[in-house]
């Protein structure tokens, strides 16, 4: 039984053999189209650098984006500034596009070249080039397109994945431009909100302070980072450019470069909640992406009085002077560290500190009871402690305000602690 079981499923595989060759043999596969083809470059003799004008119309939108001062710059339908790395991909999408012979027989409506999805144009000193982008192939991985001379062709890969998802995607959409590293100061102020509540910030080399108090006040150094930050990479997510720059809202002015020049942004909030910005980088309004910004503008006042002991700029720190209680350190930073092996947890100690600043902390009396300074290269800030308060805490008085301050008992434990050998 089992012999013959074997016998008829060796005949039956013979029998499959030889009508798959027949097939084979007979009714040869067609060959791959796209195998078949020879690709050639689209615009070969058209180099990057040569473009001056870009010409993109898209979803029914369409812009004209040209060489300003050598930067990339929205000409048409508004001035604005564009995103440099966006239009460089797409200029490279183009005329690096590999293209197949001509379909004579392809009617341009049937593959999407009548509304096509994009139609591109860059402009050159010797002329013009353009491109039309129709539907993806069906099968394989080409795409239709349409030169300047009317003739549909297969493009190598699909060219739908080198278009922008909108035509905002090639527009800068910064509100704002400014050096960081050259702030002086900062003006936030509203028509919402009392002059008295305004806030001033003026930036030197013993630190932030705030302007307006009586005595000015030290400002928190990481909240004021934290604000130039949000100014600086504030972006819009959608753009109102038909509507009328914001003139009734939070207006920041900063201060910056040597002479000072001044760079201005409004922001506000519609009664749908979503902020909008107006900033010279922009025409109109933008919606304002997510950010902190807004919470940064609106904050008491208050949340700006800087709780640190004493300002420490670690890349510019190069000596550390300590004394309190009969303890005293004079440390200088090294190729190596600090001479002074107590020095890591004396910043440790003061890195972690508080103080009070402003009423109703005490004034500092008497003889002083210890001195911290900080030095910077050739600036340096200063914090002396004098009589001691009923909690366990001290008076103070730092360099540059006569502002009453208070620092707490815990802060002078620890303090007390590193300085010990």
């Amino acid at each position: 039984m089992e012999n013959r079981q074997s016998r008829v499923l060796v005949a039956l595989s013979a029998v499959l053999t030889l009508l798959v060759l027949a097939i084979v043999l007979l009714d040869p596969p067609p060959p791959d189209k796209e195998e078949s083809r020879t690709w050639t470059r689209a615009f070969p003799n058209v180099t990057e650098d040569a473009v001056t004008q870009v010409r993109l119309k898209m979803r029914d939108r369409e812009v004209v984006i040209e060489q300003v001062d050598g930067q990339w710059r929205w000409t048409e339908p508004v001035s604005a500034p564009a995103d440099p790395t966006q239009v460089d991909s797409l200029i490279s999408s183009m005329l690096f596009v590999d293209i197949g012979a001509a379909l004579p027989d392809v009617d341009p409506a049937s593959v999407g070249l009548t509304a096509p999805a994009a139609v591109i144009r860059l402009t050159t000193a010797t002329g013009e080039i353009s491109l039309a982008l129709g539907d993806d192939a069906p099968v394989g991985s080409s795409s239709y397109v349409q030169l300047e001379d009317g003739s549909v062709r297969p493009t190598r890969t699909r060219t739908s994945a080198a278009l922008p998802s909108s035509i905002d995607t090639l527009r800068s959409r910064g509100l704002v431009v400014f050096p960081r590293g050259e702030v002086s100061e900062l003006i936030i102020d509203s028509p919402h909100i009392a002059p008295e509540a305004a806030l001033h910030i003026r930036r030197e080399l013993s630190g932030d302070w705030l302007e307006g108090t009586s005595p000015r006040l030290r400002a928190d150094r990481t909240r004021v980072d934290t604000l130039i930050d949000a100014l600086r990479y504030a972006e819009g997510e959608q753009f109102l450019d038909d509507a009328s720059p914001l003139v009734d809202g939070w207006t920041v002015r900063i201060g910056h470069s040597d002479p000072t020049e001044w760079t201005e942004l409004t922001l506000a909030e519609g009664i749908d909640g979503v902020w909008r910005g107006s900033g010279p980088r922009q025409p109109g309004q933008a919606v304002l992406m997510a950010s902190e910004l807004p919470e940064l503008l609106t904050g008491a006042q208050s949340g700006w009085v800087d709780r640190h002991l004493i300002t420490l700029r670690y890349t510019q720190l190069d000596r550390i002077e300590a004394v309190l209680d009969g303890r005293s350190m004079d440390a200088r930073r090294t190729a190596d560290g600090w001479d002074d092996p107590r020095a890591e947890a004396v910043l440790v100690a003061l890195e972690a500190g508080t103080a009070q600043r402003g009423a109703p902390a005490p004034s500092a009396v008497g003889e002083p009871t210890g001195r911290i300074t900080a030095h910077h290269g050739d600036a340096s800030v200063e914090l002396t402690l004098y009589q001691g308060l009923g909690d366990g805490g001290r008076a103070g008085q730092e360099s540059g305000t006569d502002a009453p301050l208070a620092v707490y008992r815990g802060t002078l434990q620890a303090l007390a602690e590193a300085l010990t050998p």
